[in-house]
């Protein structure tokens, strides 16, 4: 049942997260000139490529941190998952 759950809230947290995200790409579209868009989307989606890389590569030695120096279990830092 703990797991329908699990499924059932990502399926509903991707669907209003790609409700909002059309919403938001005619928003930008109306505010943004078409001569400055590529550039603006270029910039915007490097940064946060780039940012995006850099939590992929710190969360591993953040959790590794967390569980040797604070005696932190996985199970405090994702409660619920251990359950699986």
């Amino acid at each position: 049942m703990r797991f329908a759950l699990f499924v059932g809230a990502i399926f509903a947290g991707n669907a209003l997260t790609q409700a909002g995200g059309a919403a938001w790409l005619s928003w930008m579209s109306d505010l943004i000139p078409i001569e400055r868009r590529g550039r603006y989307f270029g910039i915007r989606n490097a940064v946060i490529g780039v940012i995006g890389m850099a939590a992929g590569f710190a969360a591993p030695f953040f959790a590794a941190h967390m569980i040797t120096n604070l005696r932190v279990t996985l199970a405090t830092m994702a409660p619920g998952w251990t359950r699986f």
